[in-house]
C-alpha cells in the first residue's frame, strides 16, 4: 500500500523525511486512511503535512497532493482532515503523558539515589567511630 523504504533510510541516517508518501495502491490507501487507526498511522508518518491538512475545515486537492494523495472528493478530504485533527490531538496527549511518566521515573530514581547515599553515610557512621 505504501513504500516506506526511503523513510526508513532517512530515519537511519538521522534526518527528517519531508517528501510525499509513495502510495502503491491508492484505493487501499484511501480505505485505510479514512479509518481512525489508518489516519493515526498516516499522521505519524507525515506529521507536518497532516497538521497542515488538519488545520483546514475543507482541505483542497492541492493540500492532499502534498501528502501524495490524488483523486479524493471534498467529503473525503474533509473527513481525513477531521481524522487527522483527532489523531494529532491523541499523539499530543500521549506525548504529554509520556513526559509525565519520564519525569516521575526521574524523580523516583533521584530519591532512590539520595536514600542510598544516606544509607551509606549511616552505615559508615556506625562502622567508623
Amino acid at each position: 500500500m505504501i513504500n516506506i523504504s526511503d523513510r526508513l533510510e532517512a530515519k537511519l541516517e538521522g534526518h527528517a523525511y519531508d517528501r510525499k508518501l509513495k502510495i502503491q495502491s491508492p484505493r487501499k490507501f484511501k480505505e485505510f486512511a479514512l479509518t481512525k487507526d489508518g489516519s493515526e498511522v498516516v499522521a505519524a508518518m507525515s506529521p507536518g503535512v497532516a497538521a497542515e491538512i488538519a488545520a483546514k475545515e475543507q482541505p483542497s486537492r492541492g493540500d492532499l497532493k502534498k501528502l501524495g494523495v490524488t483523486g479524493w472528493n471534498a467529503e473525503e478530504r474533509k473527513q481525513v482532515a477531521s481524522l487527522f485533527r483527532d489523531a494529532l490531538a491523541d499523539q499530543e496527549q500521549m506525548a504529554y503523558k509520556q513526559r509525565l511518566i519520564e519525569q516521575t521515573q526521574e524523580s523516583v530514581a533521584r530519591k532512590q539515589r539520595e536514600a542510598e547515599k544516606a544509607l551509606e553515610h549511616e552505615i559508615e557512621g556506625k562502622t567508623c567511630p
